[in-house]
């Protein structure tokens, strides 16, 4: 009745789609001071907070200047392999740097975990639940006239 090969074929600007929607919900994430691992990051020092937040510790967006985030962009996308592959984070330059520290909790960083070996967080979690269902609903459309409604979770 179906062809499963295409419903799951992901079109070239299906993956981009993916990659960017992935990458701006982590921000938003960040912004909202969740970790990889759906903690609230740990609050600013005493002497940062208040040097540079008014003595307020949190919450913890990791955006003082918004050069460190504005660096987290999507490297590569691609569906070369017929695997849906992207890449998103740093390059190895001061912002990212920096970006790798708070993640380590390295050099005079705390560790605020933006992700792990197996967590990106529950923000960016669902939304690449979310993203995948809506691709393979936009497949289903496309092969058949019948509406199809995907939902997972």
């Amino acid at each position: 009745m179906f062809d499963l090969p295409k419903i799951l074929k992901f079109s070239k600007n299906d993956i981009k789609q993916f990659a960017d929607r992935t990458l701006g919900m982590h921000k938003v994430q960040i912004n909202a001071g969740i970790d990889a691992n759906g903690q609230k990051f740990k609050p600013y020092s005493i002497g940062y907070a208040k040097s540079k937040k008014n003595n307020r510790r949190t919450p913890v967006t990791l955006k003082d200047t918004g050069k460190m985030l504005k660096s987290f962009k999507v490297l590569k996308a691609d569906y070369k392999t017929k695997e849906i592959k992207f890449k998103y984070g740093t390059q190895a330059n001061k912002q990212g740097k920096k970006m790798n520290e708070h993640n380590d909790g390295s050099g005079r960083l705390p560790s605020r975990q933006i992700a792990d070996d197996n967590a990106l967080g529950p923000m960016v979690e669902k939304s690449i639940v979310r993203t995948f269902a809506q691709i393979i609903n936009k497949n289903l459309l496309r092969m058949t006239k019948t509406k199809h409604l995907v939902k997972l979770g």
